[in-house]
């Protein structure tokens, strides 16, 4: 009996060797990346360090979920005095995974989806979900204690998600906007299959939206799915996922120095990435990857494997003791309500939210939400789709203007305050994959259906310099509760990377 563990150690050890050669095998050539692993306990708040630098005021609150873990809210104003004397609805933006809150401000105020609320009007609030750099504490847990990290994504949804959207409506008296981005997304669904809290929120917009999960093409993923990673890490009594450990740190340099481009990493995780801004990876890196739990990990592989949306599932006897049944209950996506407004967008090239598991989400709503197809957009440019290529213009030269009959909130700039969730474009491209089973045009909505609509945005894609100019063109969509007609103005400089376009009022033409 002696034997039993060495041969479990001898066995990980194995998977693990072969877990590592097939990573190393991704790329050949090298991108160093330098990682730099700043002290939590002595780094400055989010705040401090990161939104006022750039002239934005920002208040950090913090809130105690009811299982006692004490997570970490920010609240992001206009630098514009005007905008702060009366601020328009509340946003509650939600990081993905390995991520923190902030993923919305790591490029420049006009690049970068926090700001650019804040400078339309929004009251701005940031979520950071237990375990990450900004939320690591309990009221009697340690991060080194292992059941600090006895979480999943399930209980980032009912605690984490459930007391930020609490406590927003509690400070505001009002509904929240929700804006997701992939286990920000999964969170969110979960969230809103709850009645209470469905009811405090307005719309949610969800950027590479994740739910089933079981069709993923990632061939990293998919080799650790098919190792059994998840088994071998618990079987290790490793609970978290910390990428800033020296362990890990080193193990990740050593892959970047000479034997991998860590850009290719990231695209073996997250399929083709066309607009991430890599000149800025290095800038990243000193906020970000933020740890999370080995059981997060699990619980994700586990619904790969089974193809199947549901909770964590112990094995038969503890789910039967846990869930009064020997397997884990499903989450319902249709308890959440029809009258929610839902708006979706999601890449031809992600690796993780993939369009047959999208459909099969689809299926299972009451609504059909708005859809934005992105042909060659992977997992990542979902970040920068809204920090590098996203311009809210002015709304006056996009629309008639805001009023109760159309729903539309005017702040005393004159700018309408709005939220991209209807796709009223008929030349959006159908997705075939989709097309049975959603409603890819606009949908019509009654006056005051929810507070504000995305007049117009502009989606700039960044292309490799070996493409011809004639490609290089601004992927543009005017996104509109009325038919405005639009025209495309082509840059005066041919030398351009992209083209510009400006959605303009009937009576300009």
């Amino acid at each position: 009996m002696q034997s039993s563990p060495s041969l479990l150690v001898v066995a990980t050890a194995t998977t693990f060797a072969l877990f590592i050669q097939e990573i190393t095998a991704v790329q050949p050539y090298v991108t160093n990346l330098r990682r730099r692993s700043p002290d939590d306990d002595d780094a400055p708040s989010l705040c401090a360090q990161l939104i006022e630098p750039s002239g934005y005021p920002c208040t950090e609150h913090n809130i105690q979920t009811n299982d006692g873990y004490l997570l970490a809210l920010q609240r992001v104003s206009s630098h514009n005095s005007d905008l702060r004397v009366q601020p328009g609805p509340p946003v509650l933006l939600q990081h993905g995974l390995f991520m923190g809150g902030d993923a919305w401000f790591l490029n420049s105020p006009e690049q970068s989806l926090g700001f650019i609320l804040a400078d339309h009007g929004f009251d701005v609030w940031v979520g950071n979900v237990r375990g990450t750099r900004w939320s690591h504490g309990h009221i009697s847990l340690s991060v080194k204690d292992k059941d600090f990290w006895d979480f999943s994504w399930q209980e980032l949804a009912f605690y984490d998600l459930a007391k930020m959207i609490q406590y927003i409506n509690l400070i505001t008296s009002s509904k929240t906007f929700i804006v997701g981005h992939s286990q920000g997304t999964i969170m969110s669904l979960t969230a809103l299959t709850q009645p209470d809290i469905a009811e405090m929120v307005e719309a949610a917009a969800l950027l590479s939206p994740i739910s089933y999960l079981e069709h993923i093409t990632a061939p990293l993923v998919q080799r650790m799915v098919g190792l059994h990673l998840d088994q071998m890490v618990s079987a290790m009594g490793i609970h978290q996922l910390n990428f800033r450990s020296n362990v890990l740190i080193d193990l990740l340099d050593s892959l970047c120095d000479g034997h991998l481009d860590c850009n290719d990493l990231l695209t073996s995780i997250t399929g083709v990435n066309c607009c991430f801004n890599n000149s800025r990876v290095d800038f990243y890196l000193e906020y970000e990857p933020h740890p999370s739990s080995a059981k997060n990990m699990r619980h994700l592989f586990q619904m790969i494997r089974k193809g199947t949306f549901s909770q964590y599932d112990y094995g038969r006897f503890k789910n039967l003791r846990l869930y009064g049944q020997t397997k884990p209950p499903a989450f319902e996506l249709s308890s959440i309500p029809k009258s929610l407004p839902l708006w979706m967008s999601y890449g031809g090239s992600d690796a993780l939210a993939d369009t047959t598991d999208l459909q099969h989400t689809l299926k299972e709503l009451q609504s059909t939400p708005e859809l934005l197809y992105l042909e060659n957009y992977g997992h990542l440019d979902f970040i920068d789709l809204w920090r590098s290529h996203l311009k809210l213009t002015e709304w006056d030269s996009c629309s008639r203007g805001g009023s109760k009959e159309t729903g539309g909130w005017t702040s005393r700039t004159g700018r309408e305050h709005a939220l991209p969730f209807r796709n009223t474009d008929s030349r959006m491209p159908e997705v075939p994959a989709l097309k049975n089973s959603t409603n890819s045009g606009s949908q019509s909505m009654k006056p005051g259906q929810h507070s504000f609509e995305l007049y117009c945005i502009s989606l700039s894609h960044l292309f490799d310099d070996s493409r011809s100019v004639e490609t290089q063109l601004e992927s543009e969509v005017c996104l509109t509760s009325h038919q405005h007609p639009w025209k495309r103005q082509q840059s005066p400089d041919s030398r351009a990377r992209v083209s510009h376009f400006s959605c303009l009022k009937k009576q300009h033409f």
